[in-house]
């Protein structure tokens, strides 16, 4: 089964884990370790989600920010925000109403 995978598409990992184990079993030790390395060379880096992840996170503070599990906004107006409410409002045509 997994030579037909190999077949298909030979640079697909699992296919030659699977056949490593079977090697093992099987007592082969040349086959067990070649296709050990075929794996080892194929499958996907285990930590490159992880780096990816940390290097949007440092990149895009404000979706690190919205990324976490509980994320706290301030809801008080910022001094350094060049719009007042009321001119906000008076752009938008927007009445908030208390």
């Amino acid at each position: 089964m997994f030579q037909e995978i190999l077949k298909l598409n030979s640079e697909w990992a699992p296919a030659y884990y699977g056949l490593f184990t079977t090697a093992k079993i099987k007592g082969d030790k040349d086959q067990a370790n070649l296709m050990q390395e075929k794996y080892e060379f194929y499958k996907v880096d285990d930590r490159i989600n992880e780096v990816a992840i940390n290097k949007a996170r440092l990149k895009y503070p404000a979706a690190d920010k919205a990324a976490n599990r509980l994320v706290l906004y301030q809801l008080d107006s910022d001094p350094s925000y060049p719009l007042t409410l009321q001119q906000f409002q008076a752009k938008q045509d927007i009445i908030i109403i208390d």
